[in-house]
């Protein structure tokens, strides 16, 4: 029985990076494809099948109901929307039917499991009979109020992020992440790279009124705060989101709390990830795997950077460990450096060109 084939649609890459660990225990029975945009995966689409597809809502550009919809012109796969809205939010919205399914932000491996299982149970059965799950969840009926609205299983409720939101919970983190410590250190670190200019960028969006882009903002902060376990962050940018929907600046004093937030918050997973990254590389000193790195030569840099190109789009876990192992033997190698940087930043496309680059001018 050949491997299901599952797309999974968002651009936050914390999101991409947790929802590869989920399932890569099952990687004998499902092929895994992340992209970060609608464009991306109307092109893949185009161009491939796939079993299901997992398609987050709020993206920029090209969103996730003008994605469903563009791809309902050729592609009749199970759709199953991702949001950190609720289920109601994607039932009033007029391309709600394009949808066969919801799943909640933050997620786990349990929610992932049940609407794969859902939606490709014969296949499953014969793919993977005694490691998946066979319990199924109601189809939600999107135009019609449901009995129950699915809900992560870790979510973390609106009264405790409101009465002691916590500043950042590893321990959660971990705990959602199957302690899986390599990957909780690059999300930290992911985080803190990539929202060093957020508040100035959601300052700028305010003071020019542009109001869905400020919201935009707002809700990767909702999202990306849940997923960290920094639930301060994430109850604030919820209510920074409602208030720009509403067309309503943030008062000054929420503005303050923001910028005393965000900046507590990407110092704090800074040194978490320290703290992390220091017990790995213990963890592999103990093992005996990291003493004296040898530098590589260019050859077989050049192999091992071929097979992170190849698994760059379809299995991005072995794509990160090779450019670890890249990065560890070559420790003074200025392009892999860079090509590190661009990986923890989840820019893959970016990261592709590089490798190409580097290809081409070490022929």
């Amino acid at each position: 029985m050949s491997k299901l084939h599952i797309l999974v649609v968002d651009d936050t890459p914390s999101n991409l990076a947790i929802t590869e660990a989920y399932l890569e225990p099952f990687t004998h029975a499902l092929s895994l494809v992340v992209v970060t945009s609608g464009k991306d995966a109307l092109i893949l689409c185009s161009k491939q099948h796939f079993d299901l597809i997992f398609l987050d809502l709020e993206m920029p550009e090209l969103d996730g109901f003008n994605t469903a919809e563009q791809l309902r012109k050729h592609c009749t796969s199970p759709i199953i929307a991702m949001s950190g809205h609720t289920l109601e939010h994607l039932k009033q919205h007029p391309l709600s039917y394009y949808f066969n399914g919801f799943v909640g932000k933050p997620f786990n491996d349990h929610d992932l499991l049940l609407l794969i299982d859902k939606h490709c149970l014969s296949q499953l059965a014969q793919a993977a009979p005694s490691t998946l799950t066979s319990a199924c969840i109601p189809e939600p009926n999107l135009k019609s109020k449901p009995k129950s609205t699915l809900k992560p299983k870790h979510s973390v409720s609106k009264q405790h992020c409101h009465s002691q939101p916590s500043l950042l919970d590893v321990a959660a983190m971990l705990t959602r992440l199957n302690h899986n410590k390599k990957l909780a250190a690059r999300i930290l670190k992911s985080f803190s790279q990539n929202n060093l200019a957020t508040y100035d960028n959601f300052q700028q969006a305010v003071a020019a009124q542009q109001w869905q882009a400020a919201a935009r903002i707002a809700h990767t902060l909702k999202g990306g705060g849940a997923n960290l376990g920094a639930n301060a962050l994430s109850a604030l940018g919820a209510e920074l989101e409602t208030l720009c929907t509403q067309h309503t600046a943030p008062a000054p004093t929420q503005m303050q709390a923001l910028e005393i937030v965000l900046t507590n918050t990407i110092a704090r997973a800074q040194k978490e990830c320290a703290q992390l990254e220091y017990q790995l590389q213990a963890i592999t000193q103990a093992c005996g795997t990291h003493s004296n790195p040898v530098a590589h030569d260019r050859h077989a840099i050049k192999d091992e950077l071929e097979v992170v190109l190849q698994n760059l789009h379809c299995n991005v876990g072995a794509a990160q460990d090779k450019l670890d192992d890249i990065e560890r033997n070559s420790p003074n190698d200025q392009d892999i450096q860079q090509m590190v940087a661009l990986f923890n930043q989840f820019a893959l496309d970016k990261l592709s060109k590089k490798i190409e680059g580097y290809l081409r001018a070490h022929q």
